[in-house]
């Protein structure tokens, strides 16, 4: 389930997991005891681009084949969008939630900006279909 399969042989030899390795891990981890939501804060933010899109794809996979419900808190709007059926935003100002479409254009006109880009806290939730 969680792509290191087949990969014995390397570990035999290289007994030390990468980044990405050491993610899916932890997600299998957390995928074993089954329950119907995972939560994960910032699971690929210490990871470089290359490991982060394999393991947003690696997440999609895993929801199509488990569909627990996901809630990923992420800073990332790319990911966020790649990732999420809903996003909530939690910005400096507690309790607003806008609808995506409001996000997306915040995100663009703030793009620019890293320090207002981090008055905002991205959720992602993955729903059971």
């Amino acid at each position: 389930v969680v792509g290191l399969e087949g990969h014995e042989k390397k570990f035999a030899k290289y007994p030390t997991l990468s980044g990405g390795q050491l993610q899916r891990v932890a997600i299998a981890r957390s995928l074993l005891v089954n329950q119907e939501i995972l939560l994960m804060d910032e699971p690929f933010g210490a990871l470089d681009t290359y490991t982060r899109l394999k393991m947003q794809d690696f997440l999609i996979d895993i929801w199509e084949k488990v569909h627990p419900t996901i809630i990923l808190v992420t800073h990332d709007i790319s990911e966020a969008v790649y990732l999420g059926d809903d996003i909530y935003i939690m910005s400096a100002n507690p309790g607003i939630i806008m609808n995506i479409l409001r996000m997306i254009y915040l995100h663009i006109v703030h793009a620019k900006s890293n320090a207002t880009e981090n008055l905002w806290i991205w959720f992602i939730i993955l729903k059971i279909k």
